[in-house]
């Protein structure tokens, strides 16, 4: 079977306050006669309107209607589930893939009556909350025209208005191109235009409200057989290859925005938009190829050579200015080792006391029937191991500025390019001895004139004397 596992796993947390409650709980968080404040809410269902119409009604009255009760009901409401597959289509070759949704809604309001005479309302009320869930965005990770990109998410944002208000109505201040109050710089059109963009969405499937946004699936994959094949095994120890994708849409905050008009009949006089019901600082995506390709080989011979891509960005859009801030990474990773044996090296090996020449006759005869019945023995005394290392990295780290309706090109903020190499050699004198000669050479390249271009070298012997 290929499907080795597969699991599902959901937890939800409510939790409330409701103050000013009057019956006193006695049996099982009932008030005698088990009516207040019901079997559901004792049951952890969080109470909605309906329970409240019927905490206030005349023969209730689970409610001081008190004019100074100033304590807020609080509802808390966390709910996450995350599923995965663990799938071996074939031996060593292994494919996890995982799912996750996370949702926090924290709901306040003032439940009380205002003034001496009135009924009681509903007053302040307001949603503070997070979501978070897998995504996948990998179809415009590799675009490298990022400026058309962003260009196709400006003109994505006349569609959007057009298609959630009335095309045939113009837009106060953006011109026929944008419906009435949904401009270019309103939130219910920048929110989908942007997914419906980076995320490579076609527009009639895009979902208009950020919070109905699905779970997408990352995965990571390995695959350790190759050395296994007939082929390959009697070069190769061992071979690894890796590859591994995470991607994540993320909401850190929104709240309730106060002028928000459900029936749509207040309208901003500054930007001609209605207000979104939740103000939204921003929304994220971030997503990583980690590794893109990953190679991690060892030789019979005690040869390893690892090689390893990553690529990753992050894309925030904020609505406090206006721009999308991009920052897009690149790293490539190589290592190769090689350890020698028996490596005789005059200069650094202890030198013999003199002795007579009939003693030394005697000591080579018997080291010579020795190594004839030992020939490991022979090959351990000719020297010592020595381990040869070649490190090279590089990365290039850019983190650009893209602003609205401007003809100007984006603005790299900060960033640079790095390259490192490093080659080392390390010999063991003997058993509690060991030289490292090593170089190590780092070199970065900013992107932007507020910093300079760095080259540091070091390079030197290290002697490493153990006690044992």
């Amino acid at each position: 079977m290929a499907l080795r596992k597969a699991k599902f796993q959901y937890t939800e947390n409510l939790g409330s306050v409701v103050p000013g409650f009057q019956p006193s709980p006695e049996y099982l968080g009932l008030s005698r006669g088990w009516s207040a404040p019901g079997y559901e809410y004792i049951l952890g269902i969080q109470p909605d309107d309906a329970w409240f119409e019927r905490a206030i009604e005349p023969n209730n009255n689970w409610i001081t209607d008190n004019i100074y009760l100033n304590q807020e009901v609080l509802l808390n409401k966390t709910k996450k589930w995350n599923a995965g597959l663990s799938i071996e289509p074939f031996q060593d070759f292994k494919l996890e893939i995982t799912w996750d949704y996370s949702f926090t809604e924290n709901h306040s309001e003032y439940f009380k009556v205002a003034r001496p005479g009135e009924g009681f309302a509903h007053l302040a009320a307001r949603d503070v909350g997070s979501f978070n869930i897998s995504y996948y965005t990998l179809g415009t990770l590799f675009r490298n025209d990022i400026e058309n990109l962003f260009t196709e998410f400006e003109d994505m944002r006349k569609i959007i208005s057009q298609k959630i208000g009335d095309p045939n109505t113009p837009h106060i201040n953006d011109g026929a191109e944008f419906a009435f109050g949904y401009g270019k710089y309103q939130r219910d059109v920048l929110i989908p235009a942007f997914i419906a963009s980076y995320g490579d969405i076609p527009i009639d499937q895009v979902k208009l409200n950020v919070f109905d946004q699905a779970p997408k699936p990352n995965w990571q994959l390995t695959y350790n057989g190759l050395s296994k094949v007939p082929f390959f095994k009697d070069i190769f120890s061992s071979v690894s290859l890796s590859h591994g994708y995470r991607s994540t849409l993320s909401v850190n905050s929104y709240n309730t925005d106060f002028d928000f008009d459900p029936s749509y009949n207040s309208i901003n006089e500054v930007t001609g938009d209605y207000y979104s019901r939740f103000e939204i600082p921003d929304i994220t995506i971030t997503e990583q190829l980690s590794p893109l390709i990953g190679l991690n080989i060892t030789t019979r011979n005690d040869m390893t050579l690892r090689l390893d891509m990553n690529k990753s960005r992050n894309l925030s859009l904020s609505f406090t200015d206006y721009q999308l801030n991009e920052t897009k990474r690149t790293d490539y990773t190589a290592g190769f080792g090689y350890r020698l044996k028996n490596v005789y090296i005059a200069f650094l090996q202890p030198k013999k006391k003199t002795k007579s020449r009939t003693k030394r006759d005697q000591e080579d005869a018997q080291t010579q029937d020795k190594n004839a019945n030992d020939p490991a023995a022979a090959s351990a005394e000719k020297g010592n191991d020595m381990e040869i290392k070649f490190d090279f990295s590089y990365g290039d780290n850019v983190s650009l500025i893209h602003k609205f309706d401007t003809e100007l090109d984006p603005q790299a903020s900060r960033g640079n390019k790095q390259i490192r190499i490093s080659p080392s050699v390390e010999y063991a004198i003997s058993e509690t001895l060991s030289l490292r000669f090593f170089f190590d050479y780092n070199k970065t390249i900013p992107y932007t004139s507020r910093s300079y271009p760095i080259t540091n070298i070091n390079s030197g012997v290290t002697i490493q004397f153990a006690l044992q």
